[in-house]
């Protein structure tokens, strides 16, 4: 501020440490979780895409992208929630999770992540967020994780921060 630079955004980092008392958080009508495979990856990225594109400050993505995105080694598919459109059979919104073992030693953490939690809108507004954000705050207590956390815009269009407020 004092160089002449005002606040653009505000971004929170949210931290849950205790995953024992969760809501209920029941999957919508015609959406199934069914686990993420490799061959799904491309249908994952698509939805994450296209859900992210209302975002603040969203820029597109290339091939490059996609195939960093696709190799990276914390990608853990067995923590990842894959909601899908039973009649569609599209990928209707999904929650990206991770444990990094690595900082977890260093830090002495006990940590999990939601790395990305998406809902495409067509699929917005019937309680698909919470219900994947609640799977997996559940999976991540499952494998010992003391604490989940997440990164949210503070004036995400689709009230993000309200319904991780509410979770």
């Amino acid at each position: 501020e004092r160089a002449g630079y005002t606040p653009a955004r505000y971004f929170f980092f949210m931290q849950r440490r205790d995953s024992h008392d969760l809501p209920d958080a029941p999957l919508p009508r015609g959406v199934e979780l069914i686990p993420a495979q490799p061959e799904h990856m491309r249908a994952i990225w698509n939805a994450k895409e296209e859900a992210f594109r209302d975002h603040w400050g969203y820029a597109s993505k290339t091939e490059a992208d996609y195939q960093h995105w696709l190799n990276d080694p914390v990608n853990d598919l067995s923590l990842w929630q894959i909601a899908w459109d039973v009649n569609t059979n599209q990928v209707a919104g999904m929650s990206l999770t991770m444990i990094n073992y690595d900082d977890n030693r260093q830090y002495n953490f006990l940590r999990g992540w939601v790395i990305s939690l998406a809902v495409r809108r067509p699929w917005r507004g019937r309680g698909l967020a919470r219900a994947l954000l609640v799977n997996s705050l559940r999976i991540l207590r499952e494998r010992g994780v003391a604490e989940a956390v997440l990164a949210v815009d503070g004036e995400n269009l689709t009230g993000a921060l309200r319904l991780y407020e509410g979770v």
